[in-house]
């Protein structure tokens, strides 16, 4: 389970335990914060035509000088002061990184971290300029103590709410095949980004002094004994090529899950607005596949959309040829401990694999996939939701 406290302090670097507030600023106030923020800019802009550390340092130095002049002038407690901070640590640690990485020290993928500044950064322009949306506000509450959010218990119930829309007049699309959409690439999305910055910060982490004791002091306060320990090691380190890429194999499997929940709240709406809408005809057998679509393979459950609904999705071979890879390879890694089997050698359309190969996923690839993913779920939501329009709400 996903605390929320704990993401937010990943995430932004400040969490609801902190105890911050919302003052009232001066415009001299709020625009020596953004000063300070415009001088993170000519950071991002560094990073993103790098030579070399130097001039990445000489703009973090400036952003953290002017960090300095605001802090000594606003309540410490100020959210926005904060947030100030929090995002200069980020943009330090990315400054770090790249040192690291031209004196060989380093050799992982700074981006999460980048990001993860980039994040702060826009989460405080939008607090200064009240730009936040309904979520933003609501997790800006949470933050300043404003709403009573309780860490879920096992005897408590644990509901993930559809993202909020307004329905207009004269609307042309449904609204829930459009809320199951958007949320379903956020997660999709999240799961992508955590497995990124889970994979630097672990990496870092381990290299703390001390930190593998810590680790060990931790688990076995938890019931772990030395002997699981010292197994435990041991087995990692005679599969250590494998484990080298769990991270990855393990968001295939999360990012095809969250598919296959968005099918079926989509197959589940369909027949319901075939009852409110015209649509076309289906026997028994038809009317089954219909009920049971979260079971078929992607491929299947597009044509089974399309004949239920009578639309056609317009989607390119590249994007169906990613779908039908990721499909095949999560099915390995579910079913046969990834490695590669007969089935697969003949559905592919890849050459670089061989009998009993371990089929390894790289990050470049998990992009691909995520993105051809998250068009086939736009197609699909909007042209059904075009089509059911004028259902009633759902559920």
């Amino acid at each position: 389970m996903i605390d929320k406290e704990d993401t937010s302090r990943t995430i932004f670097g400040i969490g609801r335990e902190d105890g911050c507030v919302l003052n009232s600023l001066t415009a001299a106030q709020e625009k020596a914060i953004l000063d300070a923020l415009d001088l993170t800019d000519e950071l991002d802009a560094a990073y993103e035509q790098p030579s070399n550390s130097a001039s990445l340092v000489a703009a973090f130095t400036r952003a953290r000088e002017q960090y300095g002049h605001v802090s000594a002038n606003l309540p410490s407690k100020d959210i926005r002061v904060v947030l100030l901070g929090t995002t200069l640590e980020a943009y330090e640690n990315v400054v770090t990184l790249i040192i690291g990485v031209e004196l060989n020290l380093f050799h992982g993928d700074v981006t999460p971290i980048v990001a993860s500044a980039r994040m702060r950064k826009l989460f405080l322009r939008k607090i200064i300029s009240a730009e936040l949306d309904t979520e933003g506000r609501a997790f800006l509450d949470y933050l300043l103590g404003r709403q009573v959010i309780q860490k879920p218990s096992s005897s408590s119930h644990t509901k993930i709410p559809l993202p909020s829309v307004s329905k207009t007049p004269g609307a042309r699309a449904h609204s829930f095949p459009i809320q199951v959409s958007v949320q379903t690439q956020e997660f999709i999305q999240a799961v992508l980004f955590y497995a990124m910055f889970a994979d630097i910060a672990a990496g870092r982490y381990v290299r703390l002094p001390n930190a593998l004791n810590n680790i060990e002091q931790e688990v076995m306060k938890e019931g772990l004994d030395k002997k699981l320990w010292d197994n435990g090691w041991s087995y990692l380190q005679r599969y250590q090529p494998i484990f080298n890429n769990t991270i990855f194999q393990n968001v295939l499997i999360l990012m095809r899950s969250h598919w296959d929940w968005y099918i079926r709240q989509i197959g589940e709406f369909v027949s319901f607005a075939r009852n409110h809408v015209s649509s076309p005809a289906l026997d028994k057998n038809q009317e089954k596949e219909l009920a049971r679509i979260g079971w078929k393979e992607i491929t299947q459950q597009l044509t089974i959309l399309e004949k239920s609904c009578g639309i056609k999705f317009n989607l390119s071979p590249a994007i169906l040829s990613d779908i039908n890879e990721m499909s095949l390879v999560r099915n390995l890694g579910m079913h046969n401990r990834w490695e590669v089997d007969d089935y697969y050698l003949n559905k592919t359309s890849s050459s670089k694999w061989e009998l009993k190969d371990v089929r390894l996923t790289e990050i470049a690839e998990l992009r691909s996939w995520s993105g051809s993913l998250s068009k086939l779920i736009n197609e699909t939501s909007l042209e059904i939701a075009i089509k059911y329009v004028h259902a009633p709400d759902f559920p």
